[in-house]
């Protein structure tokens, strides 16, 4: 993924990815704003749940900032006017799309006054990054389950209650070659037992991830959501 911001870099970027008729390339249009996406478990072409995921920062500005421990949120309360439009839109498009049953994963970015700035992004499968497994904590069930009795069953056993908040942090270092050491960990353990319910530690040794994700993760979760963030 590439960020153009003049015509330098769009000759810089041609020059790189030499777009052709056997080898297309997507442009699409740089959106601001609170990154966020919309997640669904539809039967017969009707959702019959859907969940938001905030992340901080955006995927690009992720990638751009290896510095940045990149984040998800999955705020408990999905129900307020923020998100409103985000998810009406979201759930009019898996309508439109016909996706039968099915679990589906939506991208797209908010402004600052919670108006919806685009979608970018929409995947007939659960979503990755750890927010299928965050689904499943928030709502205190088995999301394989769920996705099997969806997939193979065409059933949903909902409607479950929203109990919990969800947060991952996704642990990177800077630079390339090789995880050289691990710090935190006890600290992480001590601080945070009440809340952590997942946790995946980079290797000593292992070599280092390119990804915005990185080499690890931590997941919390709380019946309040700022005690997530």
């Amino acid at each position: 993924t590439l960020l153009i911001r003049s015509t330098q870099e769009l000759e810089q970027a041609l020059e790189l990815m030499q777009p052709s008729l056997d080898h297309p390339v997507l442009a699409e249009v740089y959106l601001n704003g609170q990154e966020l996406c919309l997640d669904t478990i539809t039967i017969a072409n009707e959702p019959q749940l859907h969940s938001i995921c905030c992340y901080y920062p955006s995927i690009l500005e992720a990638l751009e900032h290896p510095e940045i421990l990149w984040t998800c949120i999955m705020p408990r309360d999905i129900g307020g006017e923020f998100y409103r439009e985000f998810i009406a839109e979201g759930l009019k498009a898996v309508r439109a799309l016909s996706v039968g049953n099915a679990m589906t994963h939506m991208e797209g970015f908010l402004n600052a006054d919670g108006r919806l700035a685009g979608f970018t992004d929409a995947t007939l499968r659960p979503a990755g990054a750890r927010i299928g497994p965050m689904l499943g904590i928030a709502y205190d069930i088995d999301p394989y389950r769920a996705w099997a009795r969806v997939a193979v069953d065409g059933q949903f056993d909902g409607p479950w209650d929203r109990k919990y908040a969800v947060g991952t942090i996704f642990l990177r270092g800077v630079g390339s070659g090789f995880v050289e050491q691990v710090d935190g960990i006890k600290t992480v353990n001590r601080e945070l037992r009440e809340l952590l319910v997942d946790a995946r530690w980079p290797t000593t040794g292992a070599k280092k991830s390119d990804t915005y994700t990185g080499d690890g993760y931590i997941t919390v979760r709380h019946a309040n959501t700022n005690e997530v963030k």
